[in-house]
């Protein structure tokens, strides 16, 4: 190669015009390094603290952690709370005046209790359940033995004063080991009164960063007190090659003083490990502590896969800085091929590479070649149909070389899969750290010595754990029921009307999502092939999730989120251009027009069958937010052609079940019956700009304490559409 962005990498010889392959088998794991061997090991099999369920257990425990560590809180004039992460549903075990100050509860209020107490009364709609979802889960990786450490986590949620009155609250968490004992530290910070705070995010971020300094300033003052070991770990988690400090260890660990959001580390910090894999695909990038000792080949590390998720297709980002990594605000890119002095290499056979100083800005384009430089091994196909050479699995081991003359080389197994000449050599002389970005199909890597042979499979066997691993794409998605005949006509007939809705939006030409309301968290149960065009995301990355994946790290109004959720909940129309972020890290605007869509009713219940049905647009170029008169004809033609669709599916079922099978009759009553035609849910327009009787406006007015007051207009936060922002 020449360093030419347009060019193909070595060892393959794909025709600009021809589609995108399908990702080759893994190429067979080494001796010694079996797939699936729990190297870090799998999601599913990370060990964890006993922890006490026991009410009478449990008090007893709030009590004594009360007495060593808790009670020190109660001077501090910062909103500050103590959690056990090792006691059923978190009990506080510490609170600070400046918390007493700023809710109006007591100790006795607190002590024992959980802190969802303060959503009580707060109305439903205004809160955020990714939010609820992310602290449940940071609560839970807290408990994981052998932690070395975990990003802070924070959120903004609408809490309850023991008054009444209702207050925006940005709150951050962090851990604090006490004798090897983890807690949870939390920081609170008021924003506004009310249920709606509207911040630029060059303003969020300097609040977040003022939070953190908080949390780290009181951490630090409790550790002094009761003399705790920092980052404490538990030997017995801890290989005996990394405790003893043997030459088959890895040269370097990951760098722990700042970690991006859904970052942990374990293992002493050789394994890092993505959270809420299935939802997110990115927010774990991390660096070594020390740089790379240079070879008489160039640069290189090596990773164990240690679990993959099938949520997400590509490869982890592997690749060499010449920043040194620091404890400092800027530490971290948008998305990790705009980290500044990088040569990167993975995702979906792609390699980038950025020479200036500070990291490039992700806005609502691509970043052009003179500021992220780009090859892939289909330089011919859109960024958003492109996927890797090969798919990953666990047990996979990845190593990366970038070479004197300037390749970045990829190698899964000892075998090449991706290289290209960046045109970079090294540079004399200079520090390169490694880059590893926990990122899409991975969501667990740990670092392996650079040796190769009897070493480095003497390493694999010592960190790995007892049992099999099981994927985390797999968890939660298989459960037996018992159910009666009734039931289960009713639920054939459910999923045959989601079936049918699926073929019909893999059919259609526009972007079009479909969510179910009935299930858990409102998934996506099909979405068109536009839709994978104007976001990146596949399918298979898409279905079976909440939406919001498009919304991390987006600007969104509050008004428009309170109108997402009611429209979620009731099927009312909704419409609004909302800031969405692509699988590229790429911002841009999305004209959303969402609605529910009725197919069927229980003759007796009364209960309605529907589905949220959404039209998506990209709207990034233009100024307007009106919805465009060809989205209705879109929703008509999607109304009725659901109803051919399901009657076809309901008709081929009933035949083939009368020829093969003597079927239980049940009550037609029983089941959902098909409406002869589809019908949109009714409800009030949510989310139209200059419409002046928005629900969400008049939820947000009601708990403001100007309209407690009376006087003053309601709350009307500006349109998300602010390009601004």
């Amino acid at each position: 190669l020449t360093g030419s962005s347009s060019a193909a990498p070595w060892g393959w010889r794909q025709s600009v015009s021809a589609p995108p392959p399908e990702p080759r088998p893994r190429p067979r794991p080494r001796r010694g390094l079996e797939s699936g061997s729990g190297f870090g090991p799998s999601m599913a099999k990370l060990p964890r603290h006993p922890i006490v369920s026991d009410p009478v257990k449990a008090l007893q425990r709030v009590e004594e952690a009360y007495r060593t560590i808790g009670h020190l809180l109660e001077e501090c004039e910062d909103a500050a709370l103590l959690v056990d992460a090792l006691c059923v549903d978190g009990p506080i075990v510490g609170a600070s005046r400046g918390f007493f100050e700023l809710t109006g509860y007591n100790r006795e209020d607190v002590l024992g209790a959980n802190c969802r107490m303060m959503l009580q009364g707060v109305p439903e709609v205004a809160i955020s359940r990714s939010a609820r979802k992310n602290i449940r889960d940071y609560c839970s990786m807290c408990q994981v033995m052998g932690l070395k450490d975990i990003a802070e986590a924070h959120s903004m949620q609408p809490n309850k004063r023991r008054d009444g009155s209702i207050f925006m609250n940005l709150f951050m968490l962090g851990i604090l080991m006490v004798r090897r004992h983890p807690y949870i530290l939390s920081i609170s910070l008021p924003l506004s009164e009310g249920l709606s705070v509207r911040l630029r995010p060059s303003e969020a971020e300097k609040i977040i960063e003022g939070a953190r300094e908080r949390f780290k300033h009181i951490r630090d003052l409790l550790r002094k007190h009761v003399g705790s070991d920092e980052h404490a770990v538990d030997n017995e988690s801890i290989p005996e090659h990394l405790r003893q400090g043997s030459g088959s260890q890895p040269e370097f660990a990951f760098f722990t003083e700042r970690l991006q959001d859904h970052c942990l580390l374990i293992n002493g910090g050789y394994t890092a490990i993505r959270r809420e894999p299935e939802e997110l695909c990115t927010n774990c990038l991390v660096f070594g502590n020390c740089p790379v000792r240079p070879t008489q080949e160039g640069l290189s590390f090596k990773v164990h896969v240690d679990d993959v998720t099938s949520s997400f297709k590509g490869l982890p980002v592997l690749g060499f800085t010449r920043r040194r990594p620091a404890d400092d605000p800027g530490l971290f890119p948008c998305v990790s091929r705009c980290l500044a002095c990088s040569v990167l290499i993975g995702a979906c056979g792609e390699a980038f590479a950025r020479d200036q100083d500070l990291h490039y800005k992700m806005g609502f384009k691509p970043p052009p070649q003179d500021e992220v430089q780009t090859w892939s091994w289909q330089p011919g196909v859109p960024s958003s149909k492109r996927c890797p050479p090969v798919s990953i699995q666990a047990g996979d081991v990845l190593r990366c070389l970038y070479t004197r003359k300037g390749s970045i080389q990829l190698f899964v197994n000892d075998e090449l899969v991706l290289s290209f000449d960046t045109g970079r050599p090294l540079v004399a002389g200079a520090d390169y750290y490694a880059v590893a970005d926990v990122c899409l199909s991975a969501c667990s890597l740990t670092l392996l010595p650079s040796g190769t042979g009897t070493e480095e499979e003497d390493f694999a066997r010592a960190v790995s754990f007892e049992g099999r691993s099981i994927s985390a794409g797999s968890q939660g998605r298989h459960r037996v029921f018992r159910r009666s005949v009734t039931e289960i006509d009713q639920l054939v007939r459910e999923v045959l009307v989601k079936k049918g809705m699926k073929d019909l939006a893999a059919n259609c030409d526009f972007c079009v999502t479909i969510a179910d309301p009935r299930a858990k968290d409102c998934p996506l149960i099909a979405v068109s092939e536009a839709f994978e065009t104007m976001t990146g995301f596949t399918r298979t990355e898409a279905l079976g999730v909440n939406c919001r994946f498009l919304n991390k790290g987006c600007d969104v109004d509050p008004e428009d989120l309170v109108n997402l959720r009611l429209s979620a909940e009731t099927g009312a129309p909704f419409t609004a251009v909302l800031p969405n972020r692509r699988k590229t890290g790429e911002l841009f605007l999305n004209l959303l027009d969402l609605r529910g869509l009725t197919v069927a009713k229980h003759p007796k219940t009364g209960e309605d069958l529907w589905f949220l049905v959404g039209i998506q647009a990209d709207v990034t170029d233009f100024a307007e937010d009106e919805v465009p008169e060809s989205h209705l004809a879109k929703m008509q033609w999607i109304a009725d052609n659901i109803r051919a669709a399901v009657s076809r599916e309901l008709s081929e079922f009933a035949y083939a079940g009368a020829e093969e099978m003597n079927r239980v009759s049940c009550d037609e009553e029983e089941s959902f019956l098909l409406l002869d035609r589809p019908t949109w849910r009714p409800g009030a327009s949510l989310g139209q700009r200059g419409a002046t009787d928005s629900l969400a406006s008049e939820i947000i007015a009601e708990h403001s304490p100007t309209s407690r007051a009376g006087a003053a207009d309601p709350i009307r936060p500006p349109p998300s559409t602010r390009l601004d922002a």
